[in-house]
């Protein structure tokens, strides 16, 4: 497994208060090959729901795009969705899926313009780190009737272990005043 580079948290807002309550979190781990997994945990209750799922990216270009699809079909269970699912994967809902190799590509697109069709309840919290692919597919969000909140690194300080310099990126101080600004 790679390094994780993104994660979304997966639940309800608060109506009054904002934030999430997740049911449910979604890790991206990339080095060699992307691999997107699904842990079903409510942290409120500290109650597994059950296991995880793990999907290989149809492609680098589609990794948030498969995991919204991923969230549609496993936490929200999106009925139409999970029909033609169903059909198009036949026997192949497991806990593992390469979505390049396991689904003709025909089909996968049809999942992902009927998911863009959809209004998915909940709430999607993305953290996005540092060298993420997801970083330049986020403009397919607009795309999606999903509430969304994105958290983009804004302050990132890190030691280069080939030559031990500290490398800055932002400032905190833009940090607070972006808080301050919402």
């Amino acid at each position: 497994m790679g390094t994780m580079t993104a994660q979304i948290l997966i639940g309800e807002s608060h109506p009054y208060h904002g934030g999430i309550n997740p049911s449910h979190y979604l890790f991206l781990f990339e080095n060699d090959r992307p691999v997107l997994t699904l842990v079903p945990e409510n942290i409120s209750t500290g109650r597994p729901q059950s296991s995880k799922i793990r999907w290989i990216p149809s492609s680098s270009e589609n990794i948030l795009e498969d995991a919204i699809l991923m969230i549609a079909l496993n936490v929200y269970k999106v009925n139409n969705l999970v029909k033609i699912a169903n059909q198009l994967f036949g026997d192949k809902q497991k806990h593992v899926i390469d979505l390049g190799e396991d689904i003709d590509q025909k089909d996968l697109k049809i999942l992902h313009d009927k998911c863009r069709e959809t209004n998915l309840p909940g709430k999607l919290v993305i953290t996005i780190l540092n060298h993420s692919s997801i970083q330049s597919q986020l403009k397919i969000l607009e795309s999606y009737d999903v509430d969304t909140e994105i958290c983009p690194v804004r302050f990132l300080r890190e030691k280069n272990i080939w030559d031990g310099k500290t490398n800055v990126y932002g400032t905190i101080e833009d940090c607070m005043k972006l808080l301050k600004d919402e």
